[in-house]
């Protein structure tokens, strides 16, 4: 990870950083998942929440002092978010050390839709192959209709959701307003890939409980990032607000 630069991904050189774009940083975010989902997590929450507060310093010498130990991966910066009382409420948080605003929590829920693109993915590549390998009734499961629409429909859902993931950080990049956007992103493949975790272990039967599956291990992963920066009940409160708005303006 440091040796790669991926602790500063998002920072500017001067301050350290690899000074990439948001498009790489979600490519970057998505082949970490490949390899392991936590570790994946951690780059989102250190990147995309920890590290904008000492990056919005004004002091030059603060910058520099934490700035380049960020960069460097010497620290390891989140955000302290979730607390009893709050969790979604934000403005319940009773420990609060600097105000950092919406911004940069709607980044991460891009980041978060990069990780379950990954793992919607690894999750149906596990379902296609145990389906070729699965013989039932003298052929393969997946030449039955059932199965091969099914396996259909997570295909394209991987692809709507990545699309929609790379519409986000473009918009980011070319500074436009990607606030309901990069929402929607968090929402659409919370659920799209806790449906293809679900089908995912449908498709191999009474197999979807042993570990060396791994599709058991998808679905919970898959559960976790639906709750984490705002479960898909918020993400809806939050689109339909900005829907109704738009409505209200033309």
């Amino acid at each position: 990870m440091k040796q790669f630069g991926l602790k500063g991904i998002s920072l500017p050189a001067e301050n350290g950083g690899s000074d990439f774009d948001t498009v790489d940083y979600s490519a970057a975010v998505m082949e970490l998942a490949k390899v392991d989902a936590p570790v994946a997590i951690t780059t989102v929450s250190h990147t995309s929440l920890g590290t904008p507060p000492p990056f919005l310093f004004r002091r030059e010498r603060l910058k520099k002092k934490y700035l380049l130990k960020v960069a460097s991966g010497e620290a390891l910066l989140a955000l302290g978010l979730t607390e009893p009382p709050a969790s979604s409420d934000k403005k319940s948080v009773e420990i609060v050390v600097i105000r950092i605003g919406q911004k940069y929590l709607i980044i991460s829920y891009i980041s978060i839709g990069a990780l379950l693109v990954i793992i919607a993915k690894a999750a149906y590549q596990k379902a296609m192959v145990y389906s070729k390998d699965r013989i039932a009734f003298g052929k393969p499961i997946n030449h039955f209709q059932s199965n091969s629409f099914i396996l259909t429909y997570m295909a394209t859902k991987i692809e709507a959701t990545k699309l929609l993931v790379y519409q986000g950080v473009w918009l980011k990049d070319r500074r436009e307003d990607f606030t309901n956007k990069a929402t929607m992103v968090k929402f659409y493949a919370s659920e799209a890939d806790m449906e293809i975790a679900w089908e995912a272990i449908q498709i191999h039967g009474s197999y979807r409980h042993v570990n060396e599956y791994d599709v058991e291990r998808f679905f919970r992963e898959a559960k976790t990032l639906e709750i984490v920066e705002g479960t898909s009940e918020i993400q809806r409160l939050t689109i339909s607000r900005e829907v109704f708005k738009d409505k209200m303006t033309s």
